[in-house]
């Protein structure tokens, strides 16, 4: 849970070039997609402070710190002056709703959170709480602000926003950290799915598949429930596990245990069951009831990866000095079954 609330400040940039796709026209085509998040990134500010953006924060630099960014930015005096011009003209215009979105989001490139936050009010309020764009930057600048937040206002206009616009991309974000925060898993996840539907760049995508598939994990001991009210699934496989007797002796508590399929070679698990190493040796039924991404369970592909892995942390994802075994497994129509020991340590 903790690693989403910190993802959630890295995420603050990577939705500066993901999220604000209502400023452009939709291309549909998928060679143009490339062009079309440029131009998300060029059109979310003012043109230096946008370029800034798309060359410090959208190239596949996602783990960044905004905080960096926000330095380096505020020492651009090109960009000190653009946004002060800005708030002079607003200071002329002060009905200017968008100029004040404008202004809320520059602040929060620059890492002025508590003043991004009076922008974005300005916005509201001239708006009346109706601008989606407005609701969505005032609960980040709230958020980036005070954490706590995302519990209270914030959350309250994160909702308001998807109840207008379900599948606004920065919405989303900041409503599946809520939903994980309020312990709504189910919530959290159909809300990265519906992101990850929107096709977005490789880096972000990677992001999301690795997030859902820690939720669907985390949902993992009552997957039993769930399989059971899912339609029967026409590919499955039966694991059985236990564990060498070498690694058993170096199990001095219980881990939690991760059966999972995956495509070979890697990424995102196609299916996953948590356990704990308390129940070895186990059967574990994977199927396409307990897939992880909708249309990519053990289904969608030729020939999957079955891995169990004994967790020290407690992570779906593998690290050094956890327990685990594998086996490839071609996957076929029906129910079919592999073995796996857990007898190697991940380096």
């Amino acid at each position: 849970m903790t690693a989403f609330i910190v993802a959630c400040v890295v995420m603050a940039a990577v939705a500066i070039a993901f999220v604000v796709r209502p400023l452009i026209r939709r291309n549909p085509e998928p060679e143009a997609q490339p062009a079309r998040w440029a131009a998300i990134a060029t059109a979310v500010t003012l043109p230096l402070l946008a370029v800034f953006v798309y060359s410090k924060v959208t190239t596949q630099q996602w783990g960044a710190q905004p905080a960096a960014a926000a330095a380096a930015a505020a020492a651009n005096p090109e960009i000190e002056g653009m946004v002060n011009q800005l708030e002079e003209r607003l200071k002329r215009e002060p009905n200017d709703a968008e100029g004040w979105t404008m202004l809320g989001r520059s602040f929060v490139m620059l890492g002025r959170y508590p003043r991004a936050v009076d922008a974005y009010q300005q916005a509201y309020d001239l708006t009346k709480g109706e601008n989606v764009a407005a609701l969505t930057g005032l609960a980040e600048a709230l958020v980036l602000t005070d954490e706590a937040s995302l519990n209270g206002r914030a959350g309250e206009l994160i909702e308001s926003a998807l109840a207008k616009s379900p599948r606004e991309p920065r919405a989303l974000w900041y409503g599946s950290l809520a939903a994980l925060s309020a312990g709504k898993l189910d919530v959290a996840r159909a809300r990265m799915q519906t992101l990850l539907d929107q096709n977005p760049p490789d880096s972000v995508r990677s992001v999301l598949e690795t997030q859902i598939a820690d939720i669907s994990a985390q949902m993992g001991s009552s997957s039993g429930t769930a399989q059971a009210a899912a339609p029967a699934s026409t590919v499955a496989v039966k694991v059985a596990v236990s564990i060498a007797p070498a690694i058993a002796q170096q199990v001095k508590s219980p881990l939690t245990l991760f059966v999972l399929a995956r495509t070979v070679g890697g990424g995102a698990p196609l299916a996953v069951v948590r356990l704990t190493s308390d129940q070895l040796p186990t059967i574990v039924d994977l199927s396409d009831a307990n897939a992880m991404i909708a249309g990519r369970g053990l289904s969608s592909v030729p020939k999957a990866q079955i891995v169990a892995r004994l967790s020290k942390s407690g992570s779906p994802q593998a690290q050094p000095g956890d327990f685990f075994g594998d086996a490839d497994y071609v996957v076929q129509p029906g129910t079919g079954s592999v073995n796996i020991v857990i007898d190697r340590v991940v380096p």
